[in-house]
């Protein structure tokens, strides 16, 4: 966060020195957060939660209003000057509208049962007062009071009961909410056919990894894979069969790198790998590797086997490069390697020498 907002409600609960309108208002803040994030499909994360929760807070603390969405996010902007990089879109908006309304729903039972509780408490606690009024009575039979102490005692104990049961049954609703959302999260990542990260979360680790050269000056090499020919499978077999070519070479390219490289479905037919700490050399080495191992493989396609190659461009990164001038540089190398036969290796460097040769 870029300005520490405060919000003195929390700071009491956290101090452990709340009332019960205390509660009641931080119920009100996450009911109306909720509510927000869901119409502007703005990705539940633990992130987003907190940064937007303060934003609430301010207004229902400041405000006594809730004001326009546009006003909230003319607030947010005011308050926090990074905001892409706390809205980020990392889930499907249907998906996380759908999971955000079943948090609500179960967010608005709880409230509902603490209300009902209350409600009780107080008549429980009039009952009491009469009670207490009685003993004033000089013509006081003090069985029947006593009876009527221990049954409203009783009542209470019963209610006490039933509410823990029922608050029991609710955490356990969230808690499956909760794993819903983190398998929903981890499935958000994943590349649904080949089940290696996708597009995204490759980028978010290829952003990782740029960041931490610039920073410790910690070496990697990018290499961009293309299956060769993925056209000619799909018209000449059919798509399924070109999804199980697309599996086979994601499986094959997956077992032959290191437990720490990186792989990702880049689109279509491409994958990108990452490779930690390696120079360009040890990085073709690698590529070869990756290349004889798809050459080796024989895909059965309804009974017909099928042999596939994939072409290989590598480069490694430098001061001056981002990710997307990595990316452009080992997709030179990719379409050099193309250019000259198809299934073999082809760097960077090469791309400069044949520049020059030109």
């Amino acid at each position: 966060m870029e300005k520490k907002l405060k919000c003195k409600v929390l700071e009491k609960i956290f101090n452990n020195e709340y009332s019960e309108e205390d509660i009641k208002l931080i119920s009100e803040i996450a009911r109306e957060e909720l509510k927000f994030l869901v119409r502007n499909n703005i990705p539940i994360t633990p992130q987003n939660f907190e940064a937007w929760f303060y934003v609430f807070c301010y207004v229902l603390e400041n405000l006594k209003y809730i004001p326009s969405d546009e006003e909230l996010k003319e607030l947010f902007k005011n308050f926090y000057k990074n905001e892409k990089a706390i809205l980020k879109q990392g889930l499907n908006p249907k998906v996380l509208k759908e999971f955000s309304e079943k948090l609500e729903k179960e967010i608005d039972n709880v409230l509902k049962l603490i209300d009902n509780h209350t409600n009780s408490l107080d008549k429980h606690q009039k009952n009491l007062e009469n009670i207490e009024k009685k003993t004033q009575n000089k013509n006081l039979n003090v069985e029947e009071l006593l009876k009527e102490i221990l049954n409203e005692v009783h009542s209470l104990k019963e209610q006490n009961e039933s509410l823990k049961v029922k608050l029991q049954e609710a955490q356990l609703q969230i808690s499956e909410l909760k794993e819903e959302l983190q398998q929903t999260k981890r499935e958000a990542t994943i590349d649904f056919l080949t089940k290696i990260p996708n597009r995204m979360s490759f980028m978010r680790a290829l952003r990782d990894f740029v960041r931490d050269y610039y920073e410790r000056k910690y070496p990697f090499a990018l290499i961009m894979v293309d299956i060769d020919h993925f056209k000619n499978i799909n018209d000449t077999y059919g798509h399924l069969c070109g999804d199980k070519v697309l599996k086979a070479v994601a499986e094959t390219l997956k077992l032959n790198l290191r437990a720490r490289d990186i792989i990702g479905r880049y689109g279509g037919e491409e994958f990108g790998i990452i490779l930690p700490g390696v120079n360009l050399a040890q990085a073709v080495s690698i590529a070869e590797r990756l290349r004889k191992a798809v050459e080796g493989i024989t895909i059965d396609c309804n009974g017909v086997p099928i042999k596939v190659t994939i072409s290989l461009g590598v480069a490694t990164m430098k001061d001056g490069l981002d990710e997307e001038k990595l990316i452009s540089l080992a997709d030179e190398a990719l379409y050099l390697a193309k250019r000259s036969g198809r299934n073999r290796v082809k760097t960077s460097v090469d791309v400069e020498i044949e520049k020059k040769s030109k």
